[in-house]
């Protein structure tokens, strides 16, 4: 498949942010005394991965337009559900988090 110059470029942005996002939410682990690994968590996005492995086309269509729309539809509702807990440093990460996710979906 031939794909423009443009759409590599968007691709290097969006894996700056979401690699960014992973550093604060471990820094903020951290603060926590948690390591990544310690806790439980999903697979969707490897899940996601898989399931698409055969069709670049199937994969521009479920990262971004399903697993990017959820984390939008989440963040909002993570971050209240942490600042009623007391946990306003987590809460502001997500919600920097969710703002940034809306560029991935655009």
């Amino acid at each position: 498949i031939n794909l423009p110059v443009d759409f590599f470029a968007d691709f290097a942005r969006v894996a700056d942010d979401e690699s960014r996002h992973l550093g604060w939410c471990l820094q903020r682990l951290g603060e926590m005394g948690v390591r990544y690994g310690d806790i439980p968590a999903h697979n969707v996005l490897w899940e996601g991965a898989e399931s698409t492995s055969d069709s670049i086309t199937a994969r521009l269509a479920v990262v971004p337009c399903m697993q990017e729309a959820r984390g939008l539809d989440a963040g909002p509702r993570l971050a209240a559900k942490l600042q009623g807990r007391g946990d306003n440093r987590s809460a502001a990460v997500v919600t920097r988090i969710s703002e940034e996710e809306i560029a991935h979906v655009a």
